[in-house]
């Protein structure tokens, strides 16, 4: 006997030691600390943290950094590419706007123009405040975002750049 194995078993997860063929099991439901410790007894991995190599842990919490380990199962290609997609988009939205504001700013405030700012920093200081906000809201919605169908995530990817491009459309129809 060689593996460690999980499956499910009744409703309930079970673990045991196997040979690929026959599994020892235990009927009653394993501990998840026992489960990464079994796991860690036979895999060197790393703490996600801080790199510290966990092979042996004798605990659920990195002996280095002190984070808390825990056993999960994950998708062996995470649904990124649409959410990496729309987070360029709004990126690029974002440091546009902010690069052309710092740049509005300086020579406003160089040539003492300030108050003839207004007409053209608008849509440039709007365009920010859009693309950061959509930004601080595509981070912090990242797991829901990628849970969504191919469709919504393109959809939402989309939506990343039509926002960038119509609010840089806005400035150029107001600097022209």
């Amino acid at each position: 006997m060689s593996a460690f194995e999980v499956f499910e078993g009744d409703g309930r997860m079970e673990a045991g030691i196997g040979d690929g063929e026959r599994l020892e099991h235990e009927s009653a439901p394993v501990d998840r600390a026992e489960l990464l410790r079994s796991y860690l007894r036979d895999y060197d991995a790393p703490c996600p943290s801080c790199g510290y190599s966990l092979r042996d842990l004798m605990g659920d919490s990195c002996p280095e950094c002190g984070e808390g380990i825990a056993l999960r199962v994950e998708l062996a290609q995470p649904k990124m590419r649409m959410w990496i997609t729309g987070l360029i988009g709004l990126s690029l939205g974002l440091g546009f706007h902010g690069i052309v504001l710092v740049i509005l700013l300086a020579i406003a405030f160089f040539e003492g123009a300030i108050d003839d700012l207004w007409p053209e920093a608008w849509p440039i200081g709007l365009g920010a405040l859009v693309a950061g906000g959509g930004l601080a809201g595509w981070l912090a919605a990242s797991g829901w975002i990628r849970r969504r169908p191919a469709g919504v995530r393109i959809g939402l990817s989309f939506l990343c750049w039509g926002s960038t491009a119509a609010t840089v459309s806005l400035f150029l129809m107001v600097i022209t």
